[in-house]
């Protein structure tokens, strides 16, 4: 048959060595489909060889209709398992067979790799500038991201201030860092723009441009989404696990769903009256079971859970570079079991990836500044950066979930220098290896297990934990016995004595800073919820009619998502109205989806 390709071959040969973090994972991704296919090919073959004509027809088509959606500019895992699928099919199906040539060259022209499938070998242009080309990839995504942050940004002043945007589109510029951003927000406000539409407009800048790592979301972030809305999806979570049959609990049993746990009280807290009765009721069926449950708020997204799939999928990422770099130093040392391993990785890196492409491009819930900012991420990832971690939501459990993620953060690494400074200074001053004898069990391969009873203390204090107190006590009172015990001089327990309280009073002030934390944020949801339920706040600034941005100074206009960004900043079925003048009083009406209420700001 013609065009059909020739396996000559059940395994892979490697050649010269890929360099980059965006070529090795495409050579390991080509590398591993390859193996997988010449594994399948004999079963295969023989298989087609038993087949009738008809069977081994209908099967190549049914194969072919799966390859003939493969995109190219997809992401990296899925682009080589489909060119796995092809070389398998590529002996009985001429337009797999022309996949496998179209993929082998998209692989040359895009990442440097040579491939020849018919002889299994795998190698390297040496004329490709691997490196060069990833950081040029990721310089045009940056220049995408900031150009289409300043098209959003312009598109709100001109929605509500069409007579100063001239003046002021032509001079934004993407803030990096907290004084750029507040010095932006006040060179806005001397314009006589109002203080929302100025945090929203700063807060854009930074947030489709990737630049929020450092931000406090609770002090710059503007109130963009109903509490009450973004809960629902976690609430469906635990209705359908209260729901589930006794004997699927297994050992231990079904918690005791009739206790109504913290998280639950302050979770339908957020809801409005009507809501909180629906999954009042919910749950009381749910916990006697007396009618199957289902979702209240399928069409919502649980932006948590969400985040956590995405870091998921870049530490499926991270485990699968240092695997990639192994290969390429070492390849020695990837056997069979390592493969398979791989192979394992990949099929999870290919679920998970499936479930976040989804979500970007499916409205559940999300604003479509949301979808965009997840498709940029995923899109850095595909590039070979998997170490950003910018915010990708705008919803304020989830903004609180990352200022006190980073909080913890800080408060973990300066608990682990800090224990490391104490007890060298211990060390210093004649204390033997486990000494302190604070009965705490580390884990074995840690290399001083006084160290680390003492980093987890100080962990506990600075994070504000109930037992912060009793961890304190019980660090200054070891070290005072050690001091005792080992008659160490006054200088050095000076010395000692120093270190410690240093440390102490700095865990202490972490400890503060994140109940501050907590406490704002716990008080920022309140706030919020009572002016939504009293009629004086909407969740709208982003959403007004549709607007068709024009060019302006500095601005180019791109494709439908940039000229509809603003207008379908909300939901899609939210009907949205006309409302020039964020000052006005006048509420207006904004017709929604059961259960959820959206319109303009006051």
């Amino acid at each position: 048959m013609t065009g059909l390709l020739q396996i000559k071959t059940e395994s892979v040969r490697l050649g010269a060595r890929p360099v980059g973090i965006r070529q090795q994972l495409s050579y390991l991704f080509v590398v591993a489909a390859l193996r997988e296919a010449f594994a399948a090919l004999g079963a295969h073959r023989h298989v087609m060889a038993e087949a009738s004509e008809q069977v081994r027809s209908a099967r190549a088509a049914q194969a072919e209709a799966r390859l003939a959606r493969v995109r190219f500019d997809a992401a990296g895992e899925w682009v080589a398992h489909a060119l796995g699928e092809a070389v398998l099919w590529s002996e009985h199906s001429p337009p797999a067979a022309e996949i496998v040539r179209d993929l082998t060259r998209h692989y040359r022209e895009e990442h440097g790799l040579i491939i020849d499938v018919e002889s299994g070998i795998v190698e390297v242009d040496p004329e490709f500038s691997s490196e060069v080309e990833q950081n040029r990839r990721l310089s045009m995504a940056l220049d995408e991201r900031q150009r289409r942050a300043r098209t959003t940004a312009a598109a709100i002043v001109e929605r509500y201030w069409p007579r100063l945007s001239e003046h002021v589109i032509g001079a934004l510029w993407v803030p990096v860092g907290r004084a750029r951003r507040d010095r932006l927000r006040a060179q806005l406000a001397e314009r006589g723009i109002a203080e929302l539409v100025c945090r929203t407009v700063v807060f854009v800048l930074a947030y489709l441009s990737g630049n929020t790592s450092d931000m406090s979301f609770l002090e710059e972030a503007p109130p963009l989404i109903d509490p009450g809305e973004e809960i629902k999806a976690a609430l469906d979570s635990d209705l359908a696990q209260m729901s589930r049959p006794e004997q699927e609990w297994g050992f231990g049993g079904a918690p005791d769903w009739t206790e109504r746990y913290p998280w639950w009280e302050s979770a339908t807290a957020l809801l409005r009256t009507p809501d909180r009765a629906r999954t009042d009721a919910a749950r009381t069926a749910a916990i006697q079971q007396s009618v199957a449950v289902s979702a209240l708020w399928p069409d919502h997204t649980d932006r948590a859970e969400l985040g956590y799939l995405l870091t998921r999928y870049r530490e499926q990422l991270d485990s699968l570079t240092t695997t990639a770099h192994h290969l390429v130093e070492q390849p020695a040392t990837i056997d069979d079991a390592a493969w398979d391993w791989v192979q394992d990785q990949l099929t999870g890196l290919r679920d998970t990836r499936e479930s976040l492409d989804a979500v970007s491009v499916q409205n559940r819930g999300l604003l479509e500044i949301e979808q965009i900012r997840l498709r940029q991420a995923l899109h850095v990832c595909d590039l070979g950066d998997i170490y950003v971690d910018d915010a990708v939501f705008v919803g304020s459990l989830y903004q609180r979930g990352r200022d006190q993620k980073r909080l913890s953060q800080r408060g973990e690494d300066w608990a682990e220098l800090s224990a490391a400074l104490i007890n060298d200074a211990l060390l210093e001053a004649g204390k033997d290896h486990g000494d302190l004898a604070l009965d705490f069990e580390g884990p074995d391969e840690y290399a001083d297990l006084d160290e680390w009873s003492i980093m987890v203390r100080l962990s506990r204090i600075a994070h504000g934990d109930p037992d912060s107190e009793q961890s304190s006590h019980e660090l200054v009172a070891a070290v005072d016995r050690i001091i005792a015990d080992h008659a160490i001089s006054e200088q050095a327990t000076a010395l000692v004595r120093g270190q410690l309280h240093g440390c102490l009073g700095w865990a202490r002030a972490e400890g503060d800073h994140l109940q501050v934390c907590r406490t704002g944020w716990t008080e920022r949801l309140s706030t919020v919820c009572a002016a939504r339920d009293a009629g004086q706040l909407h969740f709208g600034l982003l959403a007004p009619e549709p607007i068709h941005l024009q060019s302006s100074p500095g601005i180019e206009v791109g494709d439908r998502d940039q000229r509809s960004i603003i207008g379908a900043a909300i939901p899609h079925e939210i009907t949205r109205h006309s409302h020039l003048d964020p000052h006005a009083s006048t509420e207006q009406a904004a017709q929604t989806r059961p259960g959820t209420e959206q319109g303009a700001q006051p």
